[in-house]
């Protein structure tokens, strides 16, 4: 059965599919009921209209209608990126990108690819549908166009892509396409710290992150998402100790565990309340912030947000650009953003990546060298024991003792 086949679409879909306020204007019931010879009051209730149009005989133009009004998406993805190091130029690239496009339609699926090179790099436009059982019949494909964006950077080549699994797997297929055209063996590289297992350390690659963005200051953390790994929730005697340590030994007695929390407000990072999450083994899985350009606020408040898609393991990091809020007298700021243009979301999109790309290398390196000093730590509390036991002797020479004892005398 093709994508957009529907089936079984009956009275109750055809009402349901009317009453999202949303997608469904006044215009469309217009044109619906005009088809029809009907005239319909813009007064008149939606829902009223709905259960009325829904009781009529319907074709294929009208099923094809609603489909095409339910059946978008005006939700923003947040992004991730890919890189790999290759000596790959722009040749190299617009052909591993052809590739990628031939095999997309060769697939079979409903998928259609584009690709166009502009100033900063190439871009593939691909537009594909997603199916989800859950929705209304005339909403469960929504066809979606996604964008993965490849610059030339100063050692290989970096795809920026919306974070879904789908397109994911086409951004590191590109990256292998590119290999492959200059003959070299590609490992796609991704912003990751599931090797950092310490919640303070995770907890300071996100507080550095929103200082390290170049060009763009902190102003205030307004939403931060707290995570803690399901491995304390089963209640165990031998692991007492553990649960005191972190808080939990009421939670565990009663049968009860918080995996998720989250905070909203102003200037979060300084709140005591947080900061007792942490000693209970919460640490940061995403936040979001405003951020003054150049430290001037005439430009605005930029709104921004990463996280990690697998808090467990603390990788598949992603981002949003959300957009501007617009100065309004001294200190004010709207309450509602805008979003950028294309160029200014690219650049500060790049921005972040950089800044993600120092950060978790920083933060490897400090959790790599405090495990490295508690090894050395704990060999050196190990050595004085071992030399106390060489020096003395279990059965000491009685003869020489007298001897040495005799002369002394």
């Amino acid at each position: 059965m093709k994508l957009e086949t529907l089936h079984s679409v009956g009275d109750k879909s055809v009402y349901d599919a009317l009453c999202q306020t949303v997608k469904v204007k006044n215009s469309d019931f217009r044109e619906l009921f005009l088809r029809r010879g009907t005239i319909c009051s813009p007064k008149t209730d939606k829902k009223e209209l709905a259960a009325y149009f829904a009781t009529m005989v319907h074709d294929f133009n009208d099923y094809a209608m609603l489909s095409d009004l339910l059946g978008t998406s005006s939700n923003r993805e947040k992004s991730a990126s890919v890189s790999i190091r290759s000596s790959a130029d722009i040749g190299d690239i617009k052909s591993a990108a052809e590739t990628l496009k031939e095999s997309i339609e060769n697939t079979g699926l409903e998928m259609v690819a584009q690709t166009k090179w502009y100033e900063y790099g190439l871009k593939v436009d691909v537009v594909y549908k997603e199916f989800n059982p859950n929705k209304n019949e005339f909403s469960q494909y929504v066809t979606k166009v996604a964008s993965i964006i490849v610059e030339k950077t100063d050692d290989g080549v970096k795809a920026r892509h919306p974070d879904n699994p789908k397109i994911k797997s086409l951004a590191d297929q590109l990256m292998k396409n590119i290999g492959s055209e200059v003959e070299e063996e590609t490992n796609p590289e991704r912003i990751s710290l599931f090797e950092v297992a310490d919640s303070d350390q995770r907890n300071s690659f996100f507080i550095s992150l929103i200082n390290e963005v170049k060009g763009y200051s902190c102003d205030s953390v307004t939403d931060v998402s707290l995570y803690r790994p399901k491995s304390l929730s089963s209640f165990s005697p031998d692991r007492v100790d553990e649960y005191e340590d972190y808080g939990l030994e009421e939670d565990v007695v009663a049968d009860t565990y918080i995996i998720k929390a989250s905070f909203k407000g102003q200037d979060i990072l300084k709140s005591k309340s947080l900061k007792s999450w942490y000693d209970k083994g919460f640490y940061i899985c995403k936040i979001s912030w405003r951020a003054l350009k150049d430290k001037d606020s005439t430009f605005g408040q930029y709104v921004l947000e990463a996280g990690m898609s697998d808090p467990e393991s603390f990788s598949g990091f992603n981002y949003m650009v959300k957009g501007n809020c617009s100065h309004h007298g001294a200190k004010d700021f709207a309450e509602k953003w805008k979003r950028l243009d294309a160029q200014d979301e690219r650049k500060i999109s790049g921005l972040i990546e950089d800044a993600g790309a120092i950060v978790a290398r920083k933060t490897i390196e400090k959790y790599r060298e405090a495990e490295k000093t508690t090894v050395a730590a704990i060999d050196t509390a190990a050595k004085p024991a071992i030399e106390i036991d060489a020096m003395v002797d279990p059965s000491p020479d009685l003869g020489t003792t007298t001897e040495q004892s005799d002369g002394t005398l």
